[in-house]
């Protein structure tokens, strides 16, 4: 509250410097702030109405705030060790402006073996085409636009318990994010070992005479997918094998 003096057909000017909160907790596309003047026997100069006193609701847009969210999944809660696995991330900006050079992080865990990606960008977005490993990357997010990283890789055959593997998008240092709570997506698979165990037994003779010696050769065998660890083979010879 500031209280002035304006000569007829005068006019004076206050500036205010005032700080917008970052990080934001929520997307607007304005920030509006409510000034007023009274008085007596003068016009007011902040609108249209001719009554004395007077209000203005001036609007300032937030040009550098974006709100980017992402999303990853296998579309599956279970994966079998041994086999292969396709992931999909996307990411989007709800705005109100573009975002301009935010990075797009992925480090697969080591039950994930030969990870390679391609990117593709819809509504004016952006990414790197294609690559492989870890995922770094900077893209563009036009409001309404997105980047779609389609990731292939295996599923280690050792691979025990659950598999848990996140992305995460970061805005540009020089742009304000309207949202935190959407900038990481984490998929979560419970494994579940799926193991094609065999055995064969033979002595490669048809028959045997009594009082010699035969040889047998065991062999046990996994055609996977998954590793068969603590697999026990079992064989009780008959009483007259010495």
């Amino acid at each position: 509250l500031n209280a002035v003096s304006v000569p007829p057909g005068a006019t004076m000017t206050i500036t205010f410097e005032v700080d917008v909160d970052s990080p934001l907790n929520f997307c607007a596309t304005a920030v509006s702030n409510q000034g007023s003047i009274s008085g007596t026997n003068f016009l007011s100069f902040l609108t249209d109405d001719p009554d004395v006193g007077g209000a203005s609701n001036p609007t300032v847009t937030l040009l550098d705030a974006v709100d980017l969210a992402i999303t990853k999944t296998d579309g599956s809660a279970t994966e079998v060790p041994g086999t292969p696995v396709t992931y999909t991330i996307a990411v989007t900006n709800a705005g109100p402006v573009g975002a301009v050079g935010a990075n797009v992080a992925d480090t697969f865990p080591a039950f994930l073996t030969g990870v390679t990606w391609t990117c593709a960008g819809a509504a004016g977005g952006t990414c790197t085409a294609a690559g492989a490993g870890d995922i770094n990357d900077l893209v563009n997010v036009p409001v309404g636009g997105s980047v779609t990283y389609t990731v292939s890789a295996t599923v280690s055959a050792a691979a025990t318990g659950t598999l848990v593997n996140t992305a995460t998008v970061t805005k540009a240092a020089a742009q304000l994010e309207c949202n935190f709570a959407n900038n990481s997506a984490t998929d979560t698979n419970t494994l579940v070992p799926q193991a094609d165990l065999s055995i064969s037994k033979t002595d490669s003779q048809a028959s045997v005479n009594a009082g010699t010696s035969t040889t047998y050769t065991i062999t046990a065998s996994n055609a996977g997918p998954s590793n068969a660890p603590g697999t026990t083979v079992a064989d009780t010879f008959p009483a007259f094998c010495t």
